[in-house]
């Protein structure tokens, strides 16, 4: 059994560091460079910012990208009862990025995406709402933490002589990932960390239509997103995020933490923006007259934690609420109900990429709310 990702994280930081032993005390901040140059495989092991940036920054080679291609295949009831079978889907693809040539400057990339949902009956698609665009994004990500942390020498010695057997003695994750040593080096690899944020200004165009593309419309537009991850387990942000305290609780009855603990690496991330839409294409709009352009108030926020670790496989839930709203709307365009949409999905990610989950409200296109369960499989390329 190879030990999971993390631990190799931990292992290769740690060696490229230098770390001296022999010394009393060893600054973590002497670490800094080998963890954060590892920093990006340490975030996957959770987090709604590494979600983010592989969204808005993903690498630009065609491998990337299949990687970069989520198909959720799932079956769902329509209105009637009756049981469906659809497809949920979402990729990324960057033409173009350039970095910073200051750390904590700005990068900026120019990526290509889409999303939306597909039933294999197109009459019985409840959320027929697809997005494809460009998007411009100037973005910056910053780690704050403190540079006067310390690591005695005995505690150098047991992470050390951990992180040796792993890599030595071909251990199963199961057997190191509930001991005190492992718990302990990881938090300090946190500590080290600290709060993480990103900040992403962006500008967008794009094509919004239904399943049968009967129905079109295209939005411009500019948005504001921004994150905050608290690496440090005894921050005050990480003991407050009250977002993650039913996970907290899983993860003790799962006997994946020892106590209570909820964590800032789980906090929600905020998007919100103003658009210019042109209705043209829409048909519900056309019918009351109302097809001129207009602009429309966008606001999301997302989250994602872990409800706990089974049999060495981890379970994560994943949430986000997406609102629209048009700015100054006709009076014809309130009456048909046409102004506002609002829509929420909550998703289990089970082991073998199996997934359970719930949606509850209405997107553009669609002439009704609806709530529904859903089940299915994800295929990550």
């Amino acid at each position: 059994m190879r030990p999971d990702s993390l631990a190799v994280v931990l292992i290769g930081a740690l060696s490229a560091s230098g770390v001296a032993l022999a010394q009393d005390q060893t600054t973590l901040a002497d670490i800094l460079t080998g963890v954060k140059s590892s920093a990006a495989e340490l975030r996957n092991d959770d987090g709604q910012v590494a979600d983010y940036l592989a969204r808005i920054a993903p690498d630009s080679s065609l491998v990337r990208f299949l990687r970069d291609l989520n198909l959720r295949f799932k079956t769902f009831e329509d209105q009637d009862g009756t049981a469906r079978l659809g497809l949920e889907y979402e990729f990324s693809k960057t033409i173009t990025r350039s970095g910073a040539e200051d750390e904590g400057g700005f990068d900026f990339s120019t990526t290509l995406t889409g999303r939306g949902n597909v039933a294999f009956a197109q009459d019985a698609n409840p959320t027929s709402f697809l997005e494809t665009g460009l998007q411009l994004h100037l973005f910056r990500q910053g780690f704050h933490s403190a540079s006067d942390i310390v690591i005695d020498e005995a505690t150098q010695t047991r992470n050390q002589a951990l992180l040796t057997r792993i890599g030595q003695d071909d251990l199963d994750p199961t057997e190191y990932r509930q001991t005190t040593e492992w718990r302990e080096l990881v938090d300090s690899m946190r500590n080290l960390l600290g709060l993480e944020t990103i900040l992403d200004i962006s500008g967008h165009g794009t094509l919004e239509t239904d399943q049968t593309f009967d129905n079109h419309q295209a939005a411009y537009g500019l948005r504001l997103a921004f994150g905050v991850k608290e690496w440090r387990p005894d921050a005050l942000l990480s003991k407050l995020n009250v977002f993650d305290f039913p996970f907290a609780l899983t993860r003790v009855l799962t006997d994946t933490d020892p106590t209570f603990s909820p964590t800032g690496r789980s906090l929600p991330m905020f998007l919100a923006g103003i658009d210019l839409v042109d209705p043209s294409g829409n048909e519900a709009r056309a019918a009351i007259g109302e097809d001129d352009a207009y602009p429309r108030f966008h606001a999301e926020v997302t989250m994602k934690s872990l409800v706990g670790v089974i049999s060495g496989s981890p379970i994560w839930t994943s949430m986000g609420w997406r609102y629209y709203r048009d700015l100054d709307a006709a009076a014809a365009v309130e009456a048909a109900d046409l102004d506002e949409h609002s829509y929420f999905l909550a998703r289990l990610d089970l082991p073998k990429g199996l997934f359970a989950s719930y949606a509850a409200g209405r997107l553009p296109f669609d002439v009704e709310d609806t709530s529904r369960v859903e089940l299915g499989f994800h295929v990550h390329f």
